[in-house]
């Protein structure tokens, strides 16, 4: 099923997404959009709330959706996705590159963020903090806002560079609770690439969160690095240093 509503300022139409999808639903979505480009003059962003896991109720379906994508893509300029499931999280990173419009995942409980960055002219840039009254061996990081690639270059990767030059083996504090609201598409890139070029220099990791998609990807990826890694509750920051510290 597919529901449509315009935001109060009309900028950006806020489309739900569950369950089994019908042709009606594309046909119904794409005329929508049509009808208000054709009155107001003015192209609205997307914002794709996903819920439950939804489907296609039949190839035909499918190719009603990718005609959609293919009429749309190049008009409209940003898709914000809120989601927490972890494929839907992936996703938009994977879109960023075949589509014109900018795409960019929020976790679900931010719909409002992800409605205000869909109607603003431009990102929200974000920022990591650096998290202090830590050991000199542990780098700790919250992520507040939409992490840039420019805070990886700017931020975590030197900060870790320095440590390492008067430690063998780091540890990692990474915080990310309500005030996070997603990577953008560079960033996700990079947050790859630090990981496999530093994984080895951490003997533990503790991750702080009560967003979905990031516990279940750090649950999927967490035995494939070579160090500890331990999810946290936010209601357990406490808790997180005092093991982080050990």
């Amino acid at each position: 099923m597919i529901t449509a509503a315009f935001t109060e300022s009309k900028k950006a139409l806020v489309v739900g997404l569950s369950g089994e999808l019908t042709e009606q639903d594309f046909t119904g979505l794409a005329r929508t959009i049509d009808d208000h480009i054709n009155q107001a003059d003015d192209i609205p962003n997307l914002v794709l709330h996903i819920s439950k896991i939804p489907h296609w109720d039949s190839f035909h379906t499918l190719k009603t959706h990718f005609k959609l994508v293919k009429a749309h893509h190049q008009l409209i300029s940003k898709v914000a996705v809120v989601s927490d499931t972890l494929t839907f999280a992936v996703i938009p990173y994977i879109m960023d590159h075949f589509l014109a419009a900018k795409v960019r995942h929020f976790p679900a409980g931010h719909l409002d963020y992800a409605t205000l960055w869909a109607e603003a002219e431009d990102d929200h840039p974000g920022a990591f903090e650096i998290l202090e009254d830590l050991p000199r061996d542990v780098v700790g990081i919250q992520a507040r806002g939409v992490i840039t690639a420019q805070d990886y270059e700017q931020v975590l990767v030197p900060l870790v560079e320095e440590k390492l030059k008067t430690h063998d083996h780091l540890k990692l504090l990474f915080v990310l609770d309500d005030s996070f609201e997603g990577y953008s598409e560079a960033a996700a890139w990079d947050d790859m690439r630090f990981g496999f070029g530093h994984f080895g220099d951490f003997s533990r990791i503790a991750i702080v969160t009560d967003i979905g998609w990031i516990r279940h990807g750090a649950k999927l990826f967490g035995p494939l690095v070579g160090a500890q890694v331990h999810i946290f509750d936010v209601g357990d920051l406490a808790v997180a240093r005092s093991w982080i510290k050990r």
